[in-house]
């Protein structure tokens, strides 16, 4: 394990006598800047990338999604050494623990809370995000459904629990769609779990693809759906939509159902039926989950 102290400041030759500066493959970190500040947001952007739920997340599920985001919030290319240095510090400060599971895992450790983000940029953003939340509910129920062939379901707004605790913002899709199947050859009734993450004109950026690609742990389909009135959205979101298999969706005008478009097609995925029945019994309301009960009978 490593730790924090007496961490040099990045100056001319010095810079290649640390671990974690060997781990910065470009844009350099500026001359004068302490690593130990560059390595606090490091650790920050992790945790934040951790369920905040207990849950725990596969290293090999984590990394790609902690180096996007040190790509897009710090501007840097960090390689594998750097993963598992920040990872280790977070254990050693005793906000990570280890987990178990095929390539190793961690969680947040008991009691750890996450950061509070400043109350008025929270209030402004979240406003504009609720104002999308009825009109695409709308729009799963009248329109998704039909295109994807789905006779029975139960559709809900996700994000607005109150004070109920149903393990923190990236645990929480801002739709999710719960689908009954039935096929002719195949016994039984299949149920698929769809899940939506909505983001507004003006906020649209790839930590919405984070977000939705952590809703994977539950979710058969996952989506980042986002309000682009010129219907173009930047390439970096679309790439990184491909790369973790996140369906993309843009509308120009949420209350029009002609103004949406299917950009790419999410991968399916088969999580786990412990997973898939926590997420549903935490975060729908009761009498959706026996309108789903009385689906599945």
């Amino acid at each position: 394990m490593n730790n924090d102290q007496n961490v040099p400041t990045v100056n001319g030759d010095a810079a290649s006598q640390t671990k974690a500066e060997s781990s910065v493959t470009s844009s350099p970190i500026p001359e004068g800047t302490p690593l130990d500040d560059q390595f606090e947001q490091m650790k920050t952007l992790m945790l934040a990338s951790v369920p905040e739920n207990g849950n725990a997340i596969g290293n090999k599920t984590l990394r790609p999604i902690w180096v996007s985001s040190i790509k897009d919030k710090l501007h840097l290319d960090v390689n594998e050494d750097a993963y598992w240095d920040v990872r280790d510090r977070l254990i050693d400060a005793g906000k990570l623990v280890l987990g178990r599971g095929q390539g190793g895992s961690v969680k947040r450790s008991f009691g750890e809370l996450p950061p509070v983000a400043a109350a008025p940029a929270i209030a402004a953003e979240a406003a504009a995000e609720r104002a999308l939340y009825d009109p695409f509910l709308r729009f799963v129920q009248e329109r998704y459904t039909k295109d994807y062939g789905i006779k029975y379901f139960v559709a809900q707004k996700t994000a607005e629990q109150g004070r109920r605790n149903t393990g923190g913002k990236w645990t929480r899709p801002d739709i999710t769609l719960v689908a009954v199947r039935v096929y002719q050859f195949i016994p039984g009734r299949s149920l698929e779990v769809v899940t939506f993450e909505l983001k507004p004109e003006g906020q649209v950026d790839v930590s919405g693809v984070f977000e939705a690609a952590a809703h994977s742990i539950f979710a058969n389909k996952s989506y980042l759906a986002v309000q682009a009135p010129d219907c173009t959205v930047d390439s970096r979101v679309k790439r990184e939509c491909e790369r973790f298999g996140i369906g993309l969706i843009t509308f120009s005008d949420p209350s029009n159902l002609d103004s949406f478009d299917f950009l790419i097609e999410p991968d399916h995925r088969r999580p786990s039926p412990d997973e898939v029945d926590e997420f549903i019994g935490t975060q729908f309301s009761a009498d959706n989950q026996n309108m789903i009960r009385e689906l599945i009978r």
